[in-house]
């Protein structure tokens, strides 16, 4: 495991990360606006402002883990409800589904696509790319070609 394992200050008592494995060391970062960290087996703080190359470091480790972590669950999240959406689509099977996102890459192109980008799609036509746009339009399933007039 790692020798050392960072955790915002004031993240609790485990700051909702587990001690590194094997017994390595863990320190509580400073969080923003504050200038100390603990350190393991010390009972009061060391204050970091003597050491601004050091504060330094700590505070764009712990930006970089939390912007790495919000970028993360940002995708999961962009996947989860682009699979949602397709999966309401009419006619759009796991086939079309897979071809959609080969074609357009992501939900916010998919979203963004003319009929007539649709109909590249392979195994869309004219019909379905009509029903697709309309749904992503109103957001909810096109009534069929009878009842439309």
């Amino acid at each position: 495991g790692p020798a050392v394992s960072v955790r915002p200050a004031g993240a609790g008592e485990n700051g909702g990360v587990s001690p590194p494995a094997g017994g390595g060391r863990r320190m509580d970062t400073p969080g923003k606006g504050e200038d100390r960290v603990y350190l393991p087996g010390r009972k009061d703080s060391v204050y970091l402002s003597r050491w601004p190359a050091a504060l330094f470091l700590l505070q764009r480790v712990r930006d970089e883990a939390h912007r790495f972590a919000v970028s993360y669950h940002r995708k999961v999240k962009e996947k989860e409800d682009l699979r949602s959406l397709l999966d309401r689509i009419p006619g759009i099977g796991p086939a079309r589904r897979k071809a959609l996102l080969v074609f357009l890459g992501d939900v916010r192109r998919i979203r963004a696509a003319s009929v007539e980008e649709l109909q590249q799609v392979e195994g869309i036509g004219p019909e379905t790319a009509r029903q697709i746009r309309e749904f992503l339009d109103v957001g909810q399933p096109p009534a069929p070609a009878a009842e439309r007039t």
